[in-house]
């Protein structure tokens, strides 16, 4: 709301302050992680598996504990076990709980 005290006065109303650079940038994406196991709430256990290049080797899965992006929440979109999405994790938040290979991330889309 914009409110004036008199006619010669200006508007008293906040700027918004834009960010140089966008945070989104930063995020890592998993795209076709699966649902392994659905959590109390809106959280979900979701497996992504890695490839190695060489083709002898094979890499651990990781696995990250994911809540709903607030517009699926919205929109209810049903997530239930065994379906494909894609998740997202903040680089900031890569140190949680490391020895199991587990993340802490967020479900943007269902595929």
């Amino acid at each position: 709301m914009v409110t004036r005290n008199n006619k010669n006065s200006k508007p008293n109303h906040r700027r918004r302050v834009r960010k140089q650079e966008s945070r989104k940038e930063d995020y890592i994406y998993f795209d076709f992680g699966e649902i392994v196991e659905t959590m109390p709430g809106v959280t979900f256990k979701v497996k992504v598996v890695r490839k190695s290049l060489d083709k002898d080797k094979e890499l651990p899965p990781i696995f990250i504990v994911c809540n709903l992006k607030a517009k699926l929440i919205k929109r209810r979109v049903m997530m239930i076990k065994g379906d494909r999405v894609t998740a997202e994790v903040n680089p900031d938040d890569m140190y949680f709980n490391q020895e199991e290979n587990i993340l802490k991330g967020t479900i943007i889309e269902r595929i």
